[in-house]
């Protein structure tokens, strides 16, 4: 991703334990264009870090425009030898970017979430476990394979999945865990991780 290749994760919580006096430390160093004196927030009257414009969203660019054209008119849509190839070269270059062995792409994150699930076996009369404080599709993703979703309370510093909480809800019926990052702020996935390992439950992360 970066040149100094961040995790996703790392950023996250380095930049929510206080954004400028993470940069201020050096502790996020991939961009090349802030002032590393920054010690106030701008909001609080500090100086702007960034003062370029923000970019515009959804961006498109003349070689987008040309893909999806070329692939609508190719009649080709779908995975496989003979389709377009669009998908499979997403997949190998979004798994290479996150540094992952292999990638899956789904026509959405519902979708994606009730793949993963299935993928690793959750089936009727399971149990998965999956914080309240979540979207829809969370709870809606353990539905679709005939499971139950078990909620787990949440930490009331960080309104994610609490780890400590875990342990009294697991019994015979427990497959897997859906922990969710919200709100800008990672799960204690380190923690859930160990649990989920002690327990032997597979773990889908939101």
């Amino acid at each position: 991703m970066y040149k100094k290749n961040i995790t996703r994760r790392r950023f996250i919580k380095t930049a929510s334990a206080g954004t400028a006096a993470a940069i201020a430390a050096g502790g996020i160093n991939t961009f090349s264009n802030i002032n590393r004196k920054a010690s106030t927030l701008a909001i609080l009257g500090g100086e702007r870090l960034k003062t370029d414009k923000f970019p515009s969203w959804p961006q498109s660019s003349k070689k987008i425009e040309e893909s999806l054209v070329n692939t609508a008119r190719s009649g080709k849509w779908y995975r496989g030898e003979s389709g377009a190839k669009m998908v499979k070269t997403f997949e190998e270059k979004f798994a290479e970017l996150m540094g992952t062995k292999h990638c899956l792409g789904t026509g959405a994150g519902t979708q994606a979430l009730h793949t993963g699930l299935y993928a690793v076996g959750v089936g009727a009369g399971d149990e998965v476990l999956t914080p309240p404080l979540t979207y829809i599709s969370s709870p809606q993703a353990i539905f679709l394979c005939n499971a139950l979703p078990v909620f787990v309370d949440v930490d009331i510093d960080t309104f994610q999945m609490d780890p400590d909480k875990m342990e009294p809800l697991i019994n015979e019926n427990t497959k897997a865990v859906e922990p969710v990052d919200i709100a800008g702020l990672p799960c204690q996935m380190d923690k859930i991780m160990g649990i989920a390992k002690k327990h032997n439950l597979k773990v889908v992360e939101d």
